[in-house]
Parts: structure tokens; sequence; C-alpha cells
């Protein structure tokens, strides 16, 4: 192919693009977006609906996108992303991301555009919409053709082409499938460009064939656009006349448009390049001229507007400012003025509130101190009669020990009083403590340890307490107080008669939501026999360890070592 052959094949595949950018009619101004969108966010935040939001967010981006203003655009894209994607696949989420990664092509962000462009795919795919995975492909397309056309002749990579070709097939079966005319032109359109490309004369028939959808739905933009991609092609092949014909068709249909000058360089580059396929070189340097005038005033029309656009955009945005501070004032003011009518209001409704309040309290508080009185009057009598009651029951138990002979029996008769005595000292406890129904271990073990010490009569024993400040419900007090006497009884019978130098050592440790309670003396210990009977002290151990749903076991480390762990 000639130099000037891939030249116009250049402009052919640039021209391609103004027809890619919507398959619809076309959008609204910008200003008709920006007021949708703001009818939209208001209704969501009426109606509380955040995908109202996001629809709204989304228009926004579009009318910024339409004006040019890329970085604003993909923000409003990006906030009705983080929208929808909390609430998983949907079209809408797809036609996001399909419009970011039309906005990343733009900015010829070409990897950000083809990964976006596969994200709309995979969820359109999920799904399961044909329409959106065909917008999704003809997104890949897109971007692979923009990598394609920035690469050189040699650098350009054959998997590239491949890719293109993919992505134009899978697009074209859906496009027929949905039988969507307008997507039919487009995909026409994309596989003239791929033959011309390899310079098969098939493009000419792709071409041809969008051109006439193009014109049957009255498309001009389209047409026009797609007449001087058709008039490239046939230069290409070096069919002039064709080529001259096709151009005057196009600027025919582009003459249409009322207000329109956006192809304008776009025609004077393609009847440039015609009158240079011609050997016309004074009509090329006429239209090369016109072209050159063009793109200047171009720049300088956009300078100007830009200029224009700034200043209209920051006298507007100071008046608003002005305006919405004025709102803001009234709002304010008609809120504080409000808010102390309410505040009055309040305060004289709660004083006289208060004063009821505090009348009625105070009966109930003279009510409640006599019936406190009462209660800790009986209280007191109960305990007191408790008390009495255990220790008459104790005594008795003494004196029948007494008057028995046989030394087993006295025995017995002994334990059974330690066992009462216990439950008397627990009951004290449990109302002289600071908190009432409670037991501090730190106080009630060693007063038990002094009592079982004075009924056996041994006083040179060495104890070894370490208990923390652990407090223990009365049924559980209970049941850790006969645990306790057993294990005291056993020692001051068996341990310490056997022994120089009697020690006893208790710890009590609460870790976590578990109590730990170990004892243990320095005497010679059970044997294995002994551990094992069915004594009615191993029975009363076991029952009350039962109760406390406790796991509890008898080692032998220089002694016996008791230990017992529960949950509080």
């Amino acid at each position: 192919m000639t130099i000037f052959g891939v030249r116009c094949l250049f402009c052919l595949w640039l021209i391609s693009g103004f027809s890619r950018v919507s398959w619809g009619q076309y959008a609204p101004p910008a200003a008709d977006k920006i007021e949708y969108a703001q009818e939209l966010e208001q209704e969501s935040i009426q109606k509380k609906d955040s995908a109202i939001l996001a629809k709204a967010y989304y228009q926004y981006g579009k009318a910024y996108n339409a004006v040019g203003n890329h970085l604003t655009a993909q923000q409003y894209y990006m906030k009705a992303l983080r929208i929808l994607t909390k609430r998983g696949d949907s079209y809408e989420l797809g036609q996001v991301y399909m419009r970011l990664s039309d906005l990343e092509c733009q900015q010829e962000h070409f990897e950000k555009c083809i990964e976006h462009g596969h994200t709309a795919l995979d969820i359109c795919k999920h799904i399961r919409s044909e329409k959106g995975m065909m917008i999704a492909y003809g997104c890949l397309n897109n971007g692979y053709s923009k990598i394609w056309m920035s690469q050189h002749n040699s650098n350009r990579q054959h998997f590239l082409w491949d890719t293109l070709w993919y992505y134009t097939l899978a697009s074209k079966k859906l496009v027929y499938k949905l039988k969507d005319s307008l997507a039919m032109a487009e995909i026409n359109l994309s596989i003239g460009n791929l033959y011309a490309h390899d310079h098969d004369r098939k493009a000419l028939t792709y071409l041809q064939r969008a051109r006439e959808i193009f014109k049957k739905k009255r498309k001009v933009f389209e047409l026009s656009s797609t007449c001087i991609t058709l008039a490239n092609c046939h230069l290409s092949f070096g069919e002039s006349t064709k080529a001259f014909d096709a151009l005057q068709a196009g600027e025919r249909a582009y003459r249409q448009i009322p207000n329109e000058s956006l192809m304008d360089r776009n025609f004077l580059q393609a009847y440039m390049n015609y009158y240079q396929a011609t050997n016309n070189p004074p009509k090329a340097l006429e239209y090369s001229e016109k072209l050159r005038a063009l793109e200047k005033k171009i720049l300088l029309t956009d300078r100007q507007g830009a200029i224009s656009r700034l200043n209209i955009e920051y006298e507007t945005h100071t008046k608003d400012n002005q305006i919405k501070n004025q709102q803001n004032e009234i709002r304010l003011r008609t809120e504080n003025e409000s808010n102390q009518r309410i505040f009055l209001t309040i305060s004289i409704g709660l004083l006289l509130l208060a004063v009821a309040a505090s009348i009625a309290f105070y009966r109930l508080y003279r009510k409640n101190q006599r019936i406190s009185y009462q209660n800790e009057e009986l209280v007191k009598e109960q305990n007191h009669r408790v008390k009495n009651n255990l220790q008459v029951i104790s005594s008795l138990l003494n004196l029948q020990a007494r008057r028995l002979t046989d030394e087993n029996v006295q025995k017995v008769m002994r334990e059974s009083q330690l066992r009462i005595e216990s439950m008397a000292i627990l009951h004290r406890k449990l109302y002289e403590g600071e908190r009432l129904g409670y037991v501090d271990l730190t106080e009630f073990i060693p007063e038990l340890v002094e009592n079982v010490q004075q009924t056996f009569g041994q006083v040179s024993v060495e104890r070894l307490l370490e208990i923390e400040p652990i407090y223990l419900e009365a049924d559980r007090a209970t049941l850790i107080g006969l645990i306790l006497t057993e294990l005291l009884t056993n020692a001051w019978k068996y341990a310490f008669s056997k022994v120089a130098v009697p020690t006893l050592r208790i710890n009590a440790t609460h870790i976590a939501n578990t109590i730990q309670i170990e004892v243990a003396d320095n005497g010679p210990g059970w044997d294995k026999s002994q551990r094992n009977t069915k004594s009615l002290g191993m029975n009363i151990i076991k029952a009350q360890a039962d109760q406390l749903h406790a796991e509890y076991q008898f080692e032998y480390e220089n002694g016996t070592v008791f230990r017992l762990k529960f949950k509080n």
C-alpha cells in the first residue's frame, strides 16, 4: 500500500470514531441534563432512595462528559458506582462501567478503558443482558482499536488484530439477534473499517450497508460521517469518482444539520485527500489552507469560549452562593425563632412536670424509707434467729458428742458440728459484708480455717493463704463452704498429726470467668485405695461439686493437693 493509502486509512479510522459515540438519538444539551439530574437528586432526597441518587449521579456524569469536563464526569460516575456496587450486579451498574470505559478512551487511558469494558461485560453476562453485552463488546472493540491506532506499523502485534475481530464478530452476533437496526449500521461500519485495514474490497460492501441504514433512519450526522469514511476507502482503492460522489452525498446530508460545524474539518480533510489523490495540487492547497484556517478559528473559539464559560461559571457560582447564603440566613433566623418558642414551651412544661414529680417522689421517698426501715428490722430479726438456731444445733451436737463413749461416733458428731458451724459463718458473712447476699472469700475462708483449727486444738499449723477478692452468691458459697470443711477436717485428722511442721496452703484465683480453688497440705497423702473409698466426706465433696458443675481432682505433690475449677 502507498503512503497516501496508509494516510487515507488512518483518516478512515479516525472519522469512524464519530459514529461510535452513540447508537441512539442525539443527547439533550448539557443544561437540560444538569436540570434533569438535579430533579432526580431532589427526588432521591425526598424518597430517601439511593437507587434514584445513583441515577442522578449518572446523569451528572453524562452532562459533564458532554461538555468535555472529564474529571468531574468521572467523579460523578464513581459516586454512582459506589452506590450501585452495594446493590449487586445490574444493567445500571454495567452502564456506569461502559461510561467509564468510554471516558477513559477519550482521555487515551486505553488500559483502563479495556479494564472497565471487561467489567461491564462480566456484569452483563451475569445478569444475562444481551443488549448490555452488545454495548460492552463495542467498548472493548473501541479500546483495542485505539491501542492499535496508537502503535506504529512495525510495533503492531498480531494478537491485537485478532482481538479486534473477535469482539467485532461477537458484537455482530448479538446485534443481528436483537434486530437493532442502528446497531447493525454501526457494526457494518466497524467491520468495513477492519476490511479496509486489510485493503480488502469487502470493506466497501459493509460501509455501503451502514450508509443505507443511516439514510433510512435519517441519521444525518452518522450518514455524513459514514460517507466520509466510504470516500476515503474508495480513494484507497483508486476510485476517485466514487470517492467524490460519496463526499458530495455526505456533504448534502451534513448541511441538513442546523448550526452544526463539528465535521467541517473532516470534510475539508477528505476533500484535500481527494484532490491530492487526483493530482490537483491547486485544489489540494486551497482545501489545505481552508483546513488550517478552520483549525485556527476553532482554537481561538475554544479559547474564547473557555474564558467566557469560566467567567459565566464564576459569576453564576458567586450569585448562587449569595442566594444560598441569604436563604441560609433566613432559614436559620426562622429556625432560631421557632426553636426559641419550642424551647420556652418545653421549659415551662418541664418545670411543671418537675414540680409534680418532686412532690410525688418525696411522698414515695417517705413511704420507701418507712418500708426500708421495717425491712431492715425484719432482716436483722431473721438473721438473729437463724444464727441462734444454728448455734443451738451446734451446741446440741457438742453436748451429744460429750455424752458418747465411742470415739468414732464422737468424730462423726464433731464433723457434723463443723459443717453446721461453716454454714453459721457463711450466714453471718452474708449479712455483715459490704454486698448483701454475697460472700467475700478473702474473709470467709480464713475464718473457716480458724474454726476448724480451734475445733481440733492444733495451733501450730503454718497457713499460706493467697485468696483474691472473689464474691459468691449464697447458694454457691454454701457449697464451697461444705467442700472446704471436709478438706480441712481431713487435713487436721490425717495429715497434720503425722508431720513435724504442718503446713496448709489455700489459693483462690479468678481468671476470666473461671474460679479455681486449690487446697494442699504437706501430710503423707492418701493411698489409691483410700482415694477411691465411698466415704461420707467424699460423697459430700462430689455432691457439692456436681451442683457447682465443677471439675475437681486429688493429686499427690509432697502432700495431698485438691483442685476445684468452675465457671462464675
